[in-house]
């Protein structure tokens, strides 16, 4: 009878043993990602010995954390694979939701959350729906519960006035590289407009040169002086100079209107970023940890 508790004893030690020569915990606490999904993989292998849809999802939730966006979501896509617990939807949810926030997408994480939140308005969907009124300039009231500092920027937030991409792109539709200026950068808005300037009096000089060389010929409005007109010249600088140079100042100055906006969100809303953030790591590190 003692052999028997004896050899159970010595069995059970080494199951516990096993199960502590895994640091996957250990370096998922130290923030040691890539460690920690090397060392999961190899726990998970050598002790369940085969790949399912707790296996994606946690290896999914680290890559997560990791920064390896791209392994995240392939692994996620994998769950279709398998037989997968109402429990991971959930969690592919939360993970896809902080995979869309931290690529700035707000509207999508909050769509995401949405299916991950089951009982009603948790802190982290609160905030997200807050960080999604402030992007959009629509800050009426500040919540109660965030901390002093978040609301004294969220107050600096309310002063500052977004730049309208439409409204920049619109400007540089009438004049190159007005729209540059609107959005606050005015060294790209002298590039673009010197350079909308130049393909204009190139095009302008294209047409009024003389055919023969490259003296510049007195203007008449004239059957034979229009008849004479270097016509594929002309064109060839309207298509590849001053179009192109047009059409690039209107996409500039949308795309820099944008720019600005980040730059104030990252400027007035940084604290509100790493407040979620943090709620987002802590609920699948959570996740991760438990069996």
């Amino acid at each position: 009878m003692k052999s028997k508790i004896t050899i159970l004893i010595f069995f059970f030690s080494l199951i516990i043993l096993s199960e502590n020569s895994y640091f996957y915990k250990e370096f998922l606490n130290e923030e040691d990602y890539f460690r920690a999904v090397e060392e999961y993989k190899r726990y998970f292998f050598e002790t369940k010995n085969i790949k399912n849809a707790e296996y994606c999802i946690k290896i999914a939730s680290i890559y997560s954390l990791s920064g390896y966006d791209t392994f995240a979501v392939k692994y996620l896509d994998e769950l279709l694979n398998y037989d997968v617990d109402e429990k991971y939807f959930l969690y592919e949810s939360l993970i896809r939701s902080f995979i869309n926030f931290k690529n700035g997408d707000v509207a999508s994480s909050l769509l995401e959350i949405e299916d991950y939140t089951e009982n009603g308005m948790d802190t982290l969907t609160i905030l997200l729906e807050f960080l999604k009124n402030a992007v959009n300039g629509d800050v009426d009231s500040i919540l109660n519960f965030i901390d002093d500092s978040i609301k004294s920027q969220i107050n600096e937030y309310k002063k500052v006035k977004l730049k309208n991409p439409d409204h920049a792109f619109l400007l540089s539709s009438f004049l190159p590289g007005a729209g540059e200026f609107y959005a606050g950068y005015p060294i790209d808005g002298l590039r673009d407009l010197s350079l909308n300037l130049l393909s204009t009096l190139l095009f302008v000089y294209a047409f009024i040169k003389s055919p023969d060389n490259f003296s510049i010929e007195r203007v008449e409005f004239s059957k034979d002086y229009l008849l004479k007109r270097d016509y594929f010249l002309t064109i060839f600088v309207n298509s590849f100079f001053v179009s192109r140079f047009q059409n690039g100042s209107k996409i500039n100055a949308y795309r820099l209107a944008l720019k600005k906006n980040e730059e104030i969100h990252k400027k007035y809303l940084s604290s509100l970023y790493f407040k979620i953030e943090n709620l987002f790591e802590k609920k699948i590190k959570g996740f991760i940890l438990s069996n």
